[in-house]
């Protein structure tokens, strides 16, 4: 047998490596095409993405300035796929939220979804009803019944129904097929009964952009108490739903977010920074258009919840908002969630950080 050149055994082995760096880059929970351009997918992509002061838009208590991301940021994060956000799972029945106690699943054998933080509290106080249902207030179980659909739960989204409403604490990925414990904090401090004839949960809405931002269940409730005593609602269970749901509240919000959807129209917009007063509100930055889009008119819920009702007309400087900015974008850009933050890194990419000031 003739023996081959050791050129060619070099060679094969560098193809074995590119090969290996490729298969870890991809996500596993996504439907994928493969990159024709084997070593533009390799290596990594020097992409950007800034902030665009010029178009920032004023409405009443509310400053919203667009991300934009540049041609190599929409590259980069190409092969991630498509999410299917909570609120349209829901809907159309595609996942199910009960109470932990539901299943007969051993908790331990659970998955707990896909993200670098996705595993529940473990060290909150008061996390058991005390009943012998196995209910548990700051944790939920979610089932992905879809076959084809990966869905994402962002931190701030509010499930409505189940003993008390409840809103999600962290965010994560549910790929099909897939349950998992889901960490949660009450927002209907007076309830712990199921109403009606369903066990389940809906979609509720998105908290006040000061609620996303808790830890801690007392300030939670804390917070949700000081929405409704702003609006005259005494609710018997203090649901923050009743908030949501004040006439004055859903007019309101909804007049002012006619001035913003704009943004959502934009291909190469991919997060936003809400500023009111002199304090910057959060900065939500996502890793593609898509999943900015579907979750945009959930965060202008949030960010006019609380500017219209705890904020004042916009007077932060542009050389601050630019300072604040640097810091998420290093934040993103390093695969990393700060402390005080909200996100989710996974695929060695970080798919959504909100940062709050």
């Amino acid at each position: 047998m003739k023996h081959l050149p050791p050129r060619f055994f070099t060679f094969l082995s560098f193809l074995t490596f590119l090969f290996f760096l490729s298969s870890c880059d991809e996500d596993p929970i996504a439907e994928q095409h493969l990159e024709t351009d084997f070593a533009h997918h390799v290596m990594p992509l020097d992409y950007d993405f800034t902030l665009q002061l010029d178009d920032a838009i004023v409405k009443g208590n509310l400053m919203l300035v667009p991300i934009a991301g540049d041609e190599n940021f929409f590259a980069f994060h190409a092969h991630l796929g498509d999410y299917m956000p909570l609120s349209e799972a829901l809907e159309n029945k595609i996942v199910t939220v009960e109470e932990s106690g539901k299943r007969d699943s051993n908790p331990g054998q659970r998955s707990r979804g896909i993200g670098a933080n996705s595993s529940p509290f473990i060290s909150w106080e008061n996390n058991s009803s005390g009943s012998d249902s196995g209910a548990a207030v700051n944790m939920l179980y979610a089932t992905n019944e879809s076959e084809t659909d990966t869905v994402y739960f962002m931190a701030g989204e509010v499930v409505d129904g189940g003993k008390q409403d409840r809103v999600i604490a962290q965010d994560l990925i549910l790929p099909p097929g897939e349950s998992a414990d889901i960490s949660v904090f009450c927002v209907e401090h007076g309830r712990w009964q199921y109403e009606g004839s369903s066990s389940t949960f809906a979609w509720g809405a998105t908290a006040g952009n000061s609620i996303r931002k808790k830890d801690n269940q007392q300030d939670v409730w804390d917070d949700v108490k000081e929405y409704n005593n702003g609006v005259g609602e005494n609710s018997s269970t203090g649901t923050y739903m009743a908030f949501k749901d004040n006439d004055e509240v859903k007019k309101s919000l909804e007049d002012q977010k006619q001035v913003f959807l704009a943004f959502a129209e934009e291909s190469d917009i991919v997060g936003i920074m809400a500023i009111s007063g002199d304090a910057i509100l959060g900065c939500d930055i996502f890793a593609s258009h898509q999943l900015f889009r579907t979750h945009f008119d959930g965060l202008l819920d949030s960010y006019l919840s609380e500017s219209t009702y705890r904020g004042e007309a916009p007077v932060m400087a542009d050389a601050d908002m630019g300072a604040f900015f640097q810091k998420a974008k290093t934040s993103f850009k390093g695969r990393t969630i700060p402390d005080g933050s909200k996100g989710l890194v996974h695929a060695n990419r970080n798919i959504h950080l909100a940062v709050f000031e």
